[in-house]
């Protein structure tokens, strides 16, 4: 099954938000706002309609300029851009070892497991992404090269 997977390599479909979204469940979103203010990533909890999340898109704001910049180069994630990892992303990437300890102190084991599979794998996703992206390049350049000796 294809994943929906972040520019930045999160995993969509395990993100509780991205779930509770999709759901369309009010209960779930509201449970995700307090789990979202539990573990710092909001000031305060947010309504259920204020956390709506679908993915990342193009009119999402990204803290980071992860989006932005993945516009700018178009592509579909940080994996299949040349310059992977760039210094901003590896900033991010090196960051996952303590917000996945600090996570573990706040969620249920439930939490943990969705948040961990959703967030703190994505340099491994990127990691597969960028190898794909190196495979496709080194395929177009044999292609070019049997063209060429083909002429």
């Amino acid at each position: 099954m294809k994943r929906k997977i972040g520019y930045c390599g999160n995993i969509c479909d395990y993100c509780p938000l991205y779930i509770a979204t999709e759901s369309g469940d009010k209960d779930k979103l509201a449970r995700v706002a307090i789990l979202w203010h539990k573990v710092g990533v909001r000031p305060q909890i947010l309504p259920p309609e204020e956390m709506a999340c679908h993915g990342c898109t193009p009119d999402k704001t990204c803290p980071f300029g992860i989006i932005k910049c993945a516009l700018e180069k178009n592509v579909n994630d940080c994996g299949g851009c040349p310059e992977y990892p760039c210094p901003n992303l590896k900033s991010r990437l090196d960051f996952i070892p303590q917000l996945s300890e600090d996570w573990k102190k706040v969620c249920t084991k439930e939490e943990y497991d969705l948040v961990h599979r959703a967030f703190w794998q994505k340099k491994e996703n990127l990691d597969k992404a960028h190898e794909k992206y190196l495979a496709n390049k080194r395929d177009e350049k044999a292609r070019r090269n049997i063209q060429v000796d083909g002429e």
